[in-house]
């Protein structure tokens, strides 16, 4: 009588296959779950810009950057993005030259970009108080303010102005609703990283 499948020598022939695999498996699952952890625990990169405007700034693990030699959507001086995913929340990083600027140089310009940006029919805007603040090695600037839109929910955004000997920077926070408050305190961390690096 023929018996029918594997043969015990059959299986002591693919036994050691099967947990060969059986191992390989686990390994890539284990690194896949050490990977996962070690970025969920919080780890950080940097955003090295030498040709635009000389700085660097560091951003959270999961989040990617894009950066702009000619600006991003005709906004010119616009010089790099950081997302988590889009369209928010975003973290847009603008840069604009001046001559020996001071901080409230800086927050009159970022000002006058939320008035140029969303003076026009469909938006309104509410803006909060400034605040001056030391973020890490940083004095900074920072203003909050709530974009209205027609058919869409608010759009919570958080300035910070960064004065430098010849420019000026404007990294600003967008997200809504939960997103923001969840953020928020992140964008405080990204801006207190914000360095110059050595001219060459």
């Amino acid at each position: 009588m023929q018996k029918i499948g594997y043969t015990p020598r059959r299986f002591l022939k693919i036994g050691p296959v099967v947990f060969v695999l059986f191992l390989v498996l686990a390994s890539l699952l284990a690194a896949t779950l050490v990977i996962k952890s070690r970025f969920s625990d919080g780890g950080w990169h940097t955003l090295w810009s030498r040709t635009i405007g000389g700085y660097a700034i560091d951003y959270p693990a999961g989040w990617s950057f894009d950066m702009f030699a000619g600006g991003f959507h005709g906004d010119e001086q616009q010089v790099a993005l950081l997302w988590r995913e889009l369209p928010f929340p975003v973290i847009e990083i603008r840069r604009k030259e001046f001559h020996h600027p001071s901080l409230q140089d800086v927050s009159d310009w970022g000002r006058l970009r939320i008035a140029e940006q969303y003076m026009r029919p469909g938006f309104k805007y509410e803006i909060m108080p400034e605040e001056t603040v030391v973020l890490g090695n940083n004095t900074v600037i920072m203003r909050e303010y709530t974009i209205y839109a027609e058919l869409s929910p608010p759009l919570q955004k958080k300035d910070a102005y960064i004065a430098r000997a010849d420019d000026g920077f404007v990294i600003t926070l967008s997200a809504r609703g939960d997103d923001y408050v969840e953020v928020e305190p992140l964008f405080d961390q990204v801006v207190a990283t914000f360095r110059s690096l050595p001219s060459n």
